[in-house]
This record gives C-alpha cells, sequence and structure tokens, in this order.
C-alpha cells in the first residue's frame, strides 16, 4: 500500500498575489520557497484567517466604529464549541488576528472612500505566471468633478510580527498594476491612495507608491522567470505527492 499524500502538485504556474509580493520583497533562498510551498500545497487542514479578515472588513464598512465590537467577536471565537484540537486552534489564531487588529487600528489611515466586500476573485496571466488578485475590500470614491476612483485592500497578518514593508509596496503595486489593466469605466480609473495593503499588527496601511508602474513591471519580469523555473521546482523533503 502508498504512503498517503502530504501534497498536492500544482501544474499550472500560478501564485497568489499577496504570495507574488512575498516573493518580490524575499532573499533568494526564501524565494525557492516561497515557489515550492505555492507549486506544492499540503494535504493537510492549513490555518485560515477567513473568519478573522470578514470580521475586520465588516467592521471598515460599517465606519470603523467602537473597538469594543471587534473585541467582543475575538472572545466569541475564543470562547465556541469547537469538534477538535485544531478547530480550537484556528480559533485562537483568528482571536489573535481580531485581537490584533482592534489593538493597532487607531494607527490606521485609510482615505474617505466608498468600501464593499470583495467576492471571487480575478486572474491575470504576467509572462506565463498566473497571478490570482483577491482582495478583502473594493475601494471607490467620486471626485469633485465626478470622476470615480477605484481600489482595492489586502488585509495581511503574521502574529507578532509587522508586514514587511517591501513586500507591503509590492502588493500594493500590484493592485494598481492590475487595476490599470482592467477595461476602465467611464470617467474611471484605480488610484495609487486607495490601492492598500493593511498589516494588521502594526495598523499601518501601504499604498502603491509613486513608482508602482515600474514595480509592476518588475513583477512581470520576475514571472517571465518563475515561468521558466516551475516546471523544475522540487516538491519538499519526504513528500508524497
Amino acid at each position: 500500500m502508498s504512503d498517503k499524500a502530504t501534497h498536492v502538485r500544482r501544474s499550472r504556474c500560478e501564485l497568489r498575489a499577496r504570495e507574488l509580493a512575498d516573493y518580490m520583497a524575499a532573499s533568494a533562498q526564501r524565494r525557492r520557497t516561497v515557489l515550492r510551498d505555492a507549486k506544492y500545497r499540503p494535504v493537510a487542514r492549513v490555518l485560515q484567517h477567513t473568519e478573522a479578515r470578514a470580521t475586520i472588513t465588516t467592521w471598515l464598512q460599517e465606519g470603523e466604529g467602537d473597538t469594543s465590537a471587534l473585541r467582543d467577536r475575538a472572545e466569541w471565537f475564543r470562547s465556541r464549541m469547537t469538534t477538535g484540537d485544531f478547530e480550537a486552534y484556528q480559533n485562537q489564531h483568528n482571536a489573535d488576528y481580531v485581537d490584533a487588529f482592534a489593538e493597532a487600528c487607531a494607527e490606521l489611515e485609510i482615505p474617505p472612500c466608498e468600501m464593499r466586500a470583495a467576492t471571487g476573485k480575478q486572474t491575470v496571466d504576467l509572462n506565463g505566471t498566473i497571478i490570482v488578485h483577491n482582495p478583502d475590500l473594493l475601494l471607490r470614491r467620486i471626485t469633485k468633478r465626478n470622476t470615480i476612483k477605484t481600489g482595492a485592500l489586502y488585509l495581511r497578518y503574521a502574529k507578532g510580527k509587522e508586514m514587511n514593508a517591501d513586500a507591503a509596496k509590492f502588493q500594493s503595486a500590484f493592485v494598481f498594476g492590475f487595476l490599470s489593466g482592467l477595461p476602465p469605466e467611464a470617467e474611471s480609473g484605480p488610484e495609487k491612495k486607495l490601492c492598500l495593503t493593511v498589516c494588521a499588527y502594526s495598523g499601518k496601511a501601504t499604498e502603491a507608491p509613486t513608482n508602482s508602474v515600474y514595480l509592476y513591471n518588475e513583477m512581470k519580469a520576475a514571472c517571465a522567470a518563475i515561468a521558466d523555473q516551475w516546471p523544475n521546482i522540487e516538491p519538499p523533503a519526504n513528500a508524497v505527492l
């Protein structure tokens, strides 16, 4: 009898936007790990922060009210019934995520805009590498000249650690570049200050930098190299496919 599979190999060269940002900001050794983990997904359940992110985006949409609502939700995560150790562990991580944001959100600066939850995902082919764009919120504002400015917001969180500043810049630059490549609505277009990556641990919102077009082109060039490497990326040690 063969060993039970531990990983699934992804044949298509594909990264999430956050993985591409991490790749661009990483050392050469870390880059290899980012690509390996993207190509070989573990079969075992991995921690998900879906509920924490939904809690925060709802709170933001409702107008950044009293943080007691966030803390109450975090406590609810901790105290709800579970069916096993993994579920309890995941609840604790979701609670930590929300608590960290509640502690840091006083530092958060988002320009006045309309916010709506992002549903589904979109993709773009950058020189043979498929990049998945799945932000947490879509942003929009109407200027005094009645033009529409658009953007999107990604939440990022790592327990006890602020997000890498370079990765945040690359991720926000990707948002701006991605939106710039979409067919425009009448009198509309993306705006750098609405293309945001928010670190839930520090409360820092990183907007798309002034050189976003250059950074997006750097990502496109890197994606060509990633597509070339993809077939030769080896699985993790002792992985069973």
